[in-house]
């Protein structure tokens, strides 16, 4: 706790920082909470931005601190976002509007019918259920996918998984629940077979989760601790060089263990730690959840492809040289968690067979070859 404090700390003053380029004053005003917004992050970070930073800040400032009436514009699908405020909808797409406080509430002069919504939660946690801009270039890593990228349907359907998803973290792992919905701040649900989930730094508190159709409750309890355990660890390790005594972008390659890993040293170290975290949340669910049939047959092969890959990601960093004091204990931390957990669950490693198991675990597979 003490580490993420410190990185949370230094991850709010970079995105001031950046901020103060465009303006002091707002760089002054907005508390660390606000700074951390994962709009403003994604705005602070994108060159160019995919919206004027005055308009990303005029909602996250306080209400006397903005400015009287702000010119905005609408995305392609005639939304209107206002980070910390919501979205105005039914705009002309990349239309430019005159926003305004109107009797303590923001109006459109152009469409003073219309109101601003607040983005929906699912069970305390945000979310943004259409495609936007802010998505772009984290999409277009993986190819020209934005337009076909779905966003509404995907969410649409996946939305009540979701939310059974949190309500069995909050019921069997209250302290992982919580550091959840601590430092994962927004969740965007997207369907396209070539785009992986995702949690980047340069949108930090955000997790793209990325849907095949219709997903389990236990697909997104995988995925949610998986990727909102790496927005905490981003800030655990936020001042590398105190975990890592080698680059944190040197290549597993250097290192010599595998040549078919394309991950950098300060990766897998993170993907350690996810996967420790994704192992207790499916430890406590074990425990007291109420699954059963078919969800409890997934859990024990989620539970067995993780354990599996979790021994791999360790041995491929195991090794002391490539840490600090401080990372050392982390590594050794998750060393210990792994051999508690082989101890208890590794039985199923040797009846369970997840060996042509994808990146993201697949049940259909995974039944044909383990009949319940």
């Amino acid at each position: 706790e003490t580490w993420r404090d410190r990185g949370h700390r230094i991850l709010a003053a970079t995105v001031r920082r950046e901020l103060a380029k465009e303006n002091a004053a707002w760089a002054e005003a907005l508390d660390e909470h606000a700074l951390l917004d994962p709009l403003l992050v994604a705005c602070t970070s994108q060159s160019p931005p995919a919206m004027a930073l005055s308009q990303c800040t005029w909602g996250l400032l306080p209400p006397g601190l903005r400015a009287h009436a702000l010119r905005v514009k609408a995305f392609e699908d005639g939304r209107v976002l206002l980070p910390g405020l919501g979205v105005f909808e039914a705009v002309a797409p990349e239309a430019t509007v005159t926003v305004r406080m109107v009797e303590g509430a923001p109006r459109l002069d152009e469409y003073p019918e219309a109101r601003v919504c607040p983005l929906p939660e699912v069970e305390g946690l945000s979310v943004y259920p259409h495609r936007h801009p802010f998505l772009r270039p984290f999409i277009e890593r993986h190819g020209d996918h934005y337009a076909c990228t779905r966003v509404s349907e995907a969410t649409r359907h996946n939305v009540g998984a979701l939310a059974e998803a949190l309500r069995l973290l909050a019921s069997t792992d209250r302290c992982l629940h919580a550091e959840l919905l601590r430092d994962t701040r927004l969740v965007i649900i997207l369907e396209h077979r070539a785009v992986p989930s995702m949690a980047v730094l340069p949108f930090h508190g955000a997790v793209l989760l990325s849907v095949r159709g219709h997903e389990s409750p236990l697909f997104f309890v995988e995925e949610l601790v998986l990727h909102g355990s790496r927005v905490t660890f981003s800030k655990v390790i936020a001042d590398w060089p105190a975990f890592l005594a080698v680059p944190y972008p040197t290549p597993l390659r250097a290192l010599g263990v595998d040549d078919h890993d394309p991950r950098c040293v300060g990766d897998a170290f993170h993907g350690n730690y996810a996967l420790m975290r994704t192992l207790m949340a499916f430890e406590s669910l074990l425990d007291h959840s109420v699954l059963r049939g078919h969800f409890r047959h997934e859990l024990l092969g989620r539970i067995a492809l993780a354990l599996h890959r979790f021994g791999e990601g360790l041995s491929l960093v195991d090794h002391p040289g490539l840490y600090t004091e401080q990372g050392l204990v982390l590594h050794r931390a998750m060393s210990g968690t792994h051999a508690r957990l082989l101890g208890r669950l590794g039985g199923l490693l040797r009846v369970l067979d997840v060996a042509d198991q994808p990146a993201v675990f697949e049940y259909q597979r995974f039944l044909a070859r383990n009949p319940r």
